[in-house]
């Protein structure tokens, strides 16, 4: 048998002993994954909305352009409403 087989045989019948063994190891084992697993998760989140990280950096600059646009469509008045009310410009009924 190759050493391989022999270290993962022993493993999986050293897991199987101590459940057998200890009623509590499985929910101690169950314990153990959910915590690996909100590690991973934590972790994921992390690497998500680091600042360095390009699409944090692409949404940023997004958000950054829209932002100035609107700003100096609000300064050149290219956004503003028109003050159009339907007169025709003619002079006021007195």
């Amino acid at each position: 048998m190759n050493p391989a087989a022999i270290f993962w045989l022993t493993l999986v019948g050293l897991l199987t002993y101590v459940l057998a063994i200890e009623p509590l190891f499985f929910n101690y084992l169950l314990l153990q994954v959910a915590r690996f697993f909100q590690l991973i998760e934590k972790q994921w989140v992390k690497i998500c909305i680091h600042p360095d990280s390009p699409w944090v950096q692409y949404q940023i600059r997004k958000n950054a352009d829209r932002i100035a646009n609107q700003l100096l469509n609000e300064i050149n008045g290219t956004t503003r409403k028109s003050d159009d009310d339907g007169d025709a410009g003619g002079s006021p009924m007195v």
